[in-house]
């Protein structure tokens, strides 16, 4: 089935030695069930044998391919998990530099001073957050964990309003032992 008898065969030959086939044929040569292998073989005259070697062979072969795509696959699960983690701390830190956003507008409106306007700003992102972890820092400043800044941003600074800009980031641990931790930010504004 393998060379020349090609001819006799419906479809692709796929070959289990030299003239084993587990296609059917056009109908020129008996097809035998065999149980051993649990395939139906056709016999072919006088080049015909088992295809009993290749089924123990495949066992060994799957493993060895399962033990080597196994921690790739795990990584990529690690590497997903840190990404939905990353995203979700996104999602919530822009609702956070919201209501900082928003508070810092309305201090603004009632006239309060920059330093009440920062502490303020500060207590709404930890409300928003459930956590007392953010902390206030001067625009510019790089912070180590979760931090919280403030900026009154003029009119044509880029913008064309005056705006009260909150920055608020926070460190995400991975968990995973080959992936660090990375900082995520988030920022609004709102004119008051």
């Amino acid at each position: 089935m393998c060379g020349r008898d090609r001819d006799f065969v419906t479809h692709s030959p796929v070959c289990c030695g030299e003239g084993a086939s587990i296609l059917t044929l056009a109908g020129r040569f008996p097809v035998v069930p065999n149980r051993s292998v649990g395939v139906v073989v056709a016999e072919l005259p006088g080049r015909s044998r088992l295809c009993t070697g290749r089924r123990h062979q495949a066992g060994g072969q799957s493993l060895v391919e399962f033990a080597i795509s196994l921690p790739v696959l795990c990584l990529l699960l690690a590497v997903a998990y840190v990404g939905w983690q990353a995203v979700h701390t996104v999602i919530a830190l822009n609702g956070a530099a919201r209501a900082g956003a928003v508070t810092a507008a309305n201090d603004v409106r009632k006239g309060l001073s920059t330093a009440q306007e920062t502490t303020d700003v500060t207590s709404a992102v930890n409300a928003e957050q459930g956590s007392g972890s953010f902390t206030s820092v001067t625009y510019g400043t790089s912070c180590s964990a979760s931090c919280v800044s403030l900026r009154h941003a003029l009119p044509g600074t880029r913008t064309s309003v005056a705006m009260e800009v909150v920055t608020v980031q926070s460190k995400v641990v991975s968990g995973v032992p080959l992936l660090s931790g990375f900082t995520v930010t988030a920022q609004a504004g709102v004119a008051p």
